[in-house]
């Protein structure tokens, strides 16, 4: 059964589409990327855009994230999705979002400990690919004690993975994750736990390792300001050297051209300006250059914003890496 890489881009709501994942796997090819989040009712209702947010690349080692609260309808989407051949099947008991938990979804579950058992039971019984959870570290506040019992349960129903963020459902991204309740679970299960929250940089990602003994590590937000980040983890890790220049308007107009030939005209605006967020604080005038992207609705005008900031500022367009 297929496993993680070392270092893992995180599954992120109208973010990790086809086009980001591919940016960050021209630096990184072999690593383990998540779809964005997917409906499990979409799924198998025949969402009209299914087919768009499943797409998947070529040698792509791709993990399908599924959002829902009903067994019967996860374990029939993890079904299906299965066949495609992915990488893996992640459940998510993790998003913070207050519409998800609003509809008792993600973060919610976990206080639904029993129909998260029937969940994940269910679901391994449908997937023969390797089947993860994503979850948070407790619902109203971080609980250690919680979070290690919690995952227990996850790997006795089949769980092949756990990724724990150090956060509460309720924190959202406020505060600081707590990577000791990372080392709590990984000492406390024998199947793989990955640790997830704040890992802004290379050096972040080896201080998780060094510190806290996860098998892995899962990097969101800074991946996607940084396609290369995954990279730079892998390079340190390994003692290899680099030294190289990043075209960061090549890879943008990249990311923006693979938008709009993969999606349908009505995601564009929302995956173009969720990806920009992040890459934009790349550049010294980042926020102003930002808020004139914010009032486009089509791609080619936010590529045009882009090639006109660096045309203007020519010294920001690379970006030097050595180690």
């Amino acid at each position: 059964m297929a496993s993680f890489s070392r270092y893992i881009l995180a599954p992120m709501a109208e973010i990790t589409t086809p086009s980001l994942r591919s940016a960050v796997r021209s630096f990184s090819p072999d690593v383990t990327v998540f779809s964005e989040m997917l409906s499990a009712y979409l799924i198998t209702h025949g969402g009209r855009l299914n087919r768009h947010l499943i797409a998947r690349g070529d040698n792509e080692n791709l993990v399908y994230q599924l959002l829902g609260n009903d067994p019967a309808v996860m374990r029939d989407a993890a079904e299906s999705l299965d066949a495609l051949s992915p990488v893996g099947i992640n459940i998510n008991i993790g998003c913070s979002a207050p519409d998800i938990l609003h509809m008792r979804c993600g973060g919610y579950l976990l206080k639904e400990k029993e129909l998260v058992r029937e969940i994940v039971r269910e679901t391994r019984k449908a997937v023969r690919s390797h089947l993860s959870v994503k979850v948070r570290s407790g619902f109203d506040a971080v609980d250690g004690d919680f979070t290690v019992d919690f995952c227990r349960m996850l790997a006795d129903e089949g769980a092949d993975a756990v990724i724990v963020h150090g956060r509460a459902a309720k924190q959202g991204f406020r505060g600081g994750a707590d990577w000791k309740i990372v080392r709590k679970v990984k000492e406390s299960l024998s199947i793989p736990v990955i640790g997830n929250g704040d890992v802004g940089t290379y050096l972040d990602a080896a201080e998780r390792i060094d510190n806290w003994s996860p098998d892995g590590v899962m990097i969101g937000r800074a991946g996607v300001q940084m396609p290369w980040m995954i990279m730079l983890c892998e390079s340190h890790e390994r003692g290899i050297p680099l030294d190289t220049d990043v075209d960061l308007e090549d890879i943008c107009v990249r990311v923006l051209d693979g938008l709009a030939r993969d999606l349908p005209e009505e995601l564009h605006k929302s995956r173009a300006h969720r990806f920009l967020f992040y890459f934009t604080k790349n550049f010294r005038f980042g926020h102003p250059l930002m808020n004139e992207i914010r009032k486009e609705k089509g791609i080619p005008a936010m590529k045009e914003l882009m090639r006109g900031y660096c045309t203007r500022n020519p010294l920001e367009r690379t970006v030097h890496i050595t180690l």
